[in-house]
């Protein structure tokens, strides 16, 4: 299997047919997969793995007519079978020189892997391929149990059996998530072994596609010889909280003293962009114990590079020296927010820090180059996460999705024509919360130019097109305290065109989205939809013109989004002001498919389609 179709442990499984999944004869490969480990706590994990891939068609043969297996540093990987079995039983062994090792360097980052990559002879539609390695994984210190999420994802394989086993010597605590049906899990009468197999052959691949669509509702097992999140964390808390008892070192002081005295927003502005620029940032994501515990304060400094632990670990070392209450705290840092099952070590990839104020809290994200106060970036809102206290003791909180109020887009635009193509635009706006993180995060990888372009693209509407700008702003600071303000002077065509004796001046927000329901809907649809929560509001003004009529106000709201259209009184021309207000991160599948979204979205068209104007020529 090439390293596009890896089967170690990402699965391809059915769910009840419906015209949103391909046929199952569509599949190009057929999967039995087999594994069998052993479990000891103070060692780690002992697994041996039988993967048989029978070619269904032509591009079953390329997607798997070899296979890289993947292993990290400190696991050991042993090929026990490769070979492959054609229709008449014959067997093809792999050659020695037909299997090629090797290591891979980790990008920006720490992370060592070996892979090894079988070549199968002979593969043709009705072969099969068969793959038997033995794969052993140490304990991870500073943990104290051991864990694996077996996650099941899309793709063009059909599964006719899973079968996974697992012997331990310590009791085996387990949780699922969309098993019913499709796989069955038996704990045997002590506890210490453990059994999931599939109950019927399993193929799943959508017909709808978009990078806004995932579908979230696979089968997923998660195993631990711990039950308990927060003692399964506790080693991580002691860890870290022995390194936030230890001095600053010097360049970290001194960071700490020339903001001292200041109002704690200017503090903590000065600290970020300390951290930020000292450390730079550069992953590790070790299967060892700096995989999951920071460096010390001393050592961070000397290197001057960090990863996410080691930058969180700084920032809070440095806010408590200045007074302010702060925490390290471990969280899924995904636009994915599913909860997590059981274990924390499966599911948790980032490390932020909880600052609090008053009775306020604010979330930071030092490995970002901007940071918004009022505005955690969306792939931290709307989830658990567990606050590492001195104790070493282990807190759950939860970071909120952000309210419209605070994360904002608003706008002010006025077009005047030039002649009888150009339009000249004239627009203020401003930015606050998680929107104006999402907005204003170009400068810092690509500059101010690109990020100029950004704010300017912004402002057009369906099929606009800019030959000239000019931005009047503020550089992009590392921490955004206050809504951030902008002015654009820019020159546009195509805000009219024409459509038979008229012009159409077109301003709607939302056809884009509706189209794309619209066409979800049609397929029935089963993904889930990536809404993302936020608040646009604009004011637009073209002058000029003469409008036929002018548009009608209309609002709708649901518990999902809100929309609101009003016109605004413009002499010579004619203007509207708008607001789109989107209250979830995520559209489940459920909720697109029921009567009340349909009756939305019917609402959302018609009332977002009085912001199409036909003006006389």
């Amino acid at each position: 299997m090439n390293q596009s179709a890896k089967l170690l442990l990402c699965l391809a499984v059915s769910m009840p047919a419906m015209a949103a999944f391909k046929s199952p004869q569509e599949a190009n490969a057929a999967l039995r997969f087999r594994q069998d480990c052993q479990w000891q706590v103070a060692q780690g994990t002992d697994c041996r793995i039988e993967q048989v891939v029978t070619i269904l068609r032509d591009s079953g043969r390329d997607a798997f007519g070899t296979a890289t297996l993947v292993f990290r540093e400190r696991e050991t990987l042993t090929l026990l079978r490769a070979y492959t079995r054609q229709p008449d039983g014959t067997e093809l062994a792999v050659p020695d020189g037909d299997i090629q090792r090797g290591t891979m360097p980790g990008q920006n980052g720490f992370e060592s892997s070996s892979y090894l990559t079988v070549a199968f002879p002979a593969v043709r539609t009705g072969s099969t391929v068969v793959l038997a390695y033995r794969r052993q994984t140490p304990r991870i210190a500073p943990f104290e149990a051991l864990s694996q999420l077996q996650g099941l994802s899309a793709g063009s394989l059909r599964i006719d059996e899973f079968d996974w086993k697992i012997r331990a010597d310590q009791p085996l605590h387990w949780a699922g998530r969309d098993l019913a049906g499709r796989i069955e899990v038996t704990p045997s009468a002590d506890g210490k072994s453990l059994a999931a197999r599939s109950l019927q052959p399993m193929f799943f691949d959508v017909t709808e596609t978009g990078s806004r669509f995932a579908l979230r509702s696979l089968p997923v097992i998660d195993v631990s010889t711990e039950a308990d999140p927060m003692r399964y964390l506790a080693p991580i808390a002691t860890g870290f909280a022995q390194r936030l008892a230890e001095p600053l070192p010097a360049q970290a002081a001194s960071a700490v003293a020339a903001v001292q005295g200041k109002p704690w927003p200017q503090q903590l502005a000065g600290l970020m962009a300390d951290v930020n620029t000292r450390i730079r940032y550069m992953g590790d994501w070790r299967i060892s114990e700096n995989g999951y515990l920071p460096f010390t304060l001393a050592q961070i400094e000397q290197r001057g590079f960090g990863d996410c632990k080691d930058m969180a670990l700084t920032l809070a070392a440095m806010l408590r020296a200045s007074g302010l209450q702060a925490q390290v705290a471990l969280v899924r840092a995904d636009v994915d927010n599913t909860p997590l099952l059981l274990s924390p070590q499966n599911g948790l990839n980032h490390a932020i820090v909880r600052l609090q104020v008053g009775s306020q809290t604010y979330w930071l994200d030092p490995t970002q180059k901007l940071n918004v106060l009022h505005g955690p970036v969306r792939e931290l809102q709307d989830r658990s996460v567990f606050v590492l206290t001195d104790g070493g003791q282990v807190v759950a909180d939860r970071i909120a999705l952000m309210a419209a109020a605070s994360s904002y887009n608003r706008q002010q635009l006025d077009f005047s024509p030039q002649d009888g193509r150009l339009w000249q635009l004239k627009a203020e706006g401003e930015l606050a919360g998680s929107m104006a993180r999402q907005i204003l995060a170009v400068e810092s990888g690509q500059g101010k130019e690109r990020q100029d372009n950004v704010l300017a693209e912004a402002l057009l509407s369906n099929g606009m097109t800019k030959t000239r700008h000019q931005v009047q702003r503020s550089a992009v600071p590392a921490l955004l305290a206050e809504p951030y303000r902008y002015t654009v002077d820019a020159t546009v065509g195509q805000v009219t065109k024409p459509l038979g004796a008229f012009r159409l001046l077109d301003l709607r927000q939302t056809s884009g989205r509706i189209a794309t329901w619209r066409q979800w809907q049609a397929k029935a649809g089963v993904t889930d939809y990536l809404m993302e929560a936020s608040n646009e509001q604009s004011v637009t003004r073209v002058h000029g013109v003469t409008p036929l009529a002018q548009p009608a106000s209309c609002e709708v709201r649901s518990p999902w989004a809100d929309y609101m259209l009003k016109a605004v009184p413009v002499k010579n021309g004619v203007g509207l002001a708008q607001q789109w207000v989107r209250k979830a991160l995520w559209l489940s599948a459920d909720t697109m498919r029921s009567a009340e979204f349909s009756r939305f979205v019917d609402q959302l068209e018609e009332c977002d389609g009085q912001a199409q104007i036909l003006l006389q020529k």
